[in-house]
């Protein structure tokens, strides 16, 4: 059983009845207020689940040809936020080092991501796009495409330094 699937009809349900909250608001020339929106839920699953499109980029440049196949094989569905080759091809499954970050980085998100909206450093999410373009497309405001950026920066350093581990240990059975 898939944990995010299980979670996903609840948290989708209040994002996108807030997001439709906020496109109310909006429509009527109020600013938007419901900061927990489908936005919040897109800064969680940059890459899929566990936003791993920063371990996808690692992979890419990865010392080890089958991670960085892998890697390379799954850029295009990570920007569109599917994430099953990485999860079953890495694997991520059953993995006791890459599921730390894992498990990390949509915590970090959701925290950071509730913090800037809060802060007004991003715009509130008040429309309902469901194209990968939906960092700007959400609110109409670069600023929020700026922050996903970041997001996947950060997802880098988390997840680096277990990568750097996991590709150790998958060069020493290569080289065997």
């Amino acid at each position: 059983i898939n944990g995010s699937s299980i979670v996903f009809p609840i948290v989708f349900a209040l994002c996108i009845a807030n997001t439709g909250v906020n496109a109310e608001l909006v429509n009527a020339g109020k600013a938007p207020t419901a900061i927990i929106n489908l936005q919040m839920f897109r800064y969680v699953l940059i890459g899929g689940a566990g936003n791993t499109l920063g371990l996808v980029l690692l992979m890419c440049k990865s010392k080890s040809k089958h991670i960085r196949s892998i890697g390379r094989l799954s850029v295009l569905p990570g920007i569109c936020g599917i994430n099953e080759p990485i999860i079953f091809g890495t694997p991520i499954v059953l993995n006791p080092i890459l599921s730390i970050p894992f498990l990390i980085m949509p915590c970090l998100s959701a925290g950071l991501g509730y913090l800037v909206q809060s802060m007004g450093l991003v715009s509130l999410g008040y429309i309902v796009d469901p194209s990968f373009t939906q960092g700007f497309l959400s609110a109409l405001d670069i600023r929020n495409v700026i922050f996903m950026f970041v997001l996947i920066a950060i997802s880098v350093v988390v997840y680096y330094p277990f990568f750097k581990v996991y590709e150790k240990n998958t060069l020493e059975h290569e080289g065997e």
